[in-house]
């Protein structure tokens, strides 16, 4: 690739020993047949050893779940990853329904030792196809859905990750209480 027409300074600025630096992050299959792309090089977290996570192939991995809807995952200098989620209110009712569990509000049927159980249970199972680092050693879930009636979303009902960690920092706090 030559670079950008009659620009040679934007060139060499995307342009370094022949590969075109789009900032993207990109991982390939098992197969190494093909290259996917896993998010962006600026949104990498680095945890308090250094190691180096994609936080949005885990909230990915997390939202592959049936029973959680929304999720931020938090590391920047922290000992380990955790995650704020969002359940899927949905599907947790219908599950609630389907386990005859009498509950009169969201809060009371996530308050039954049954549903953080169902809960734990999701997080083992994402863990155990995440490496060590990507693993998420701490969460909580939340009561209510991001909104961007709320400002937890952008116009485009993308997560605004620094307004969530803002409001939930005492959350937050508590989570980094257990390292």
């Amino acid at each position: 690739m030559k670079g950008y027409l009659n620009s040679e300074l934007l060139s060499k600025q995307v342009l370094q020993n022949e590969w075109f630096r789009t900032g993207d992050l990109g991982r390939f299959t098992k197969k190494k047949e093909h290259l996917q792309i896993a998010g962006r090089i600026t949104d990498i977290v680095t945890l308090k050893n250094g190691k180096q996570v994609n936080p949005a192939f885990v909230e990915g991995q997390i939202l592959n779940s049936t029973f959680f809807e929304q999720c931020i995952i938090l590391g920047e200098d922290m000992p380990y990853l955790s995650a704020l989620i969002v359940p899927s209110f949905i599907n947790l009712k219908l599950w609630g329904f389907q386990k005859k569990l009498s509950f009169h509000s969201m809060e009371e049927l996530l308050s039954f030792p049954d549903t953080k159980n169902l809960f734990q249970q999701q997080i083992i199972k994402i863990n155990k196809n995440l490496s060590e680092r990507e693993q998420i050693a701490q969460y909580r879930i939340l009561d209510q859905p991001w909104t961007k009636e709320n400002g937890e979303l952008n116009h485009l009902f993308k997560i605004k990750r620094k307004f969530i960690l803002q409001k939930y920092n005492s959350i937050i706090e508590e989570l980094l209480e257990y390292s």
